[in-house]
Formats: C-alpha cells, structure tokens, sequence
C-alpha cells in the first residue's frame, strides 16, 4: 500500500483526518520541504516483559512429579480422551487469531 504523503504546513490543519487514515492501517508520512521525516502511527500499550523466576518459591510440584507410575497414569489418560481432531480445533484458532488482531 503506498504511502500517504503530506507536508507539515499542510498536515497542521488536517491532524484529526491524519489520525484517523493511521488508525484506519494506512501509511502516513510526514514531510518538511517534500522531504519524509515523520509517520503517523497508531498507538500500541508497550507489553510488560517477562522475568523469569518471578513465581519462583510459588509453585508446588509433587516429588513424584516425573515418576514412572506418574507418567503411565498420565499416558492412560490420554488414551482414554484423545484429543480433539485439528477441525474440530479450528473455531478455536479463529477466535485467538480474531483476539490477536484486536490487541494490536
């Protein structure tokens, strides 16, 4: 998609129509005597990141955790309830692809 280009003198009476031509997901490009040395962009809240070993001391495992009689109890499980098949899956994608879309 190309870019849409305006000088500074003309992008001082026309801020709100710019604005909202950048939230719409066009490219808007400010300009000082034809020259870019600005875009318009809509604005995303910075993502906290992750430290890790935060929950440390806050997660209890069972000492048995990874025993064999754990891991087969587990393996019965499954077997009993397989998982869903990949199209009964897809709604699901969907949604998280539709949640993602919004976040931005």
């Amino acid at each position: 998609m190309p870019a849409m280009q305006i000088n500074m003198f003309e992008a001082k009476s026309q801020l709100s129509r710019l604005v909202e031509a950048a939230l719409e997901g066009k490219e808007v490009v400010l300009a000082r005597n034809g020259r870019p040395v600005a875009r318009i962009v809509p604005y995303r809240a910075a993502v906290p990141r992750r430290k890790p070993g935060a929950l440390k001391g806050r997660i209890w495992m069972a000492p048995d955790w990874d025993s064999p009689e754990t891991n087969r109890q587990i393996a019965e499980e499954m077997a009993a309830h397989p998982l869903e098949p990949p199209e009964a899956q897809q709604p699901r994608a969907r949604y998280r692809a539709a949640r993602r879309k919004r976040r931005r």
